[in-house]
């Protein structure tokens, strides 16, 4: 056994200096009650720097150095766990920050389409506008037509296009194209007849989906966001 012990031949400044103060505060531990002055004596004699070229002779034992291997492993571990989780927590971040913006573009275009009565008799609707285009067009489109089934739940031709991981328009129709991270999804519905107060709602959801998205928490479950406003007819 008092081999197995025998002191391994390492030079002191290999070892981390973490097993150094935990070795000085052990030992100042034991002895703090018995001696003052040993205490004393150990931090002069740990203060005293070597001659250059000269080093301990006796070295660190074995149970030393695998102590401080020990101690680095575990260190290294807990850091590298933690830039993982910030990592993480970062992408998750970007991700809600892109769907949140998808969300507010479509929305506020949703609201600038023509929605008023002339004189407060005639009502001016806009029928006709296709936003699921990478510039909105005037024409071609369904405009603020009432959306036909649930468009929040499926792609629908006219009321559904794709954007990329960073916010770029890739794509429209029923079928993500090659690029697509995000579905964006509208629906226009009216609240009373004849329509003149409109629920617009916009739904932004992973383009990998593939469970429905159809309420606000499972939008945001996903990372996604699902966004509603009411509009009502004015005169202009």
């Amino acid at each position: 056994m008092r081999q197995l012990l025998a002191p391994l031949r390492v030079p002191v400044g290999t070892v981390p200096s973490l097993v150094c103060g935990l070795w000085f505060a052990l030992i100042c531990g034991m002895e703090r009650r018995s001696n003052p002055r040993v205490v004393a004596g150990l931090w002069a004699k740990a203060s005293r720097r070597a001659p250059i070229g000269q080093c301990d002779a006796r070295g660190f034992t074995l149970i030393e150095v695998t102590i401080a291997v020990a101690l680095l492993a575990v260190g290294g571990a807990g850091l590298a766990s933690l830039v993982l989780a910030s990592g993480r927590a970062n992408q998750f971040a970007r991700q809600a920050d892109v769907a949140q913006r998808a969300a507010v573009e479509r929305l506020e275009q949703l609201r600038a389409l023509a929605w008023t009565s002339d004189g407060a008799v005639v009502p001016v609707s806009d029928w006709s506008s296709n936003l699921a285009l990478s510039v909105p067009a005037g024409t071609g489109g369904p405009g603020l037509g009432t959306s036909p089934g649930d468009t929040l739940a499926e792609s629908v031709a006219g009321y559904a296009d794709f954007i990329d991981a960073d916010g770029r328009w890739v794509g429209s129709g029923t079928t993500p194209p090659v690029g697509a991270a995000w579905v964006r999804r509208w629906s226009v519905q009216a609240l009373n007849a004849p329509p003149e107060t409109l629920l617009l709602q916009v739904a932004v959801v992973p383009a990998a989906a593939t469970d429905a998205v159809t309420t606000v928490a499972s939008a945001r479950a996903v990372n996604g966001a699902w966004l509603m406003d009411v509009r009502a007819r004015r005169a202009r």
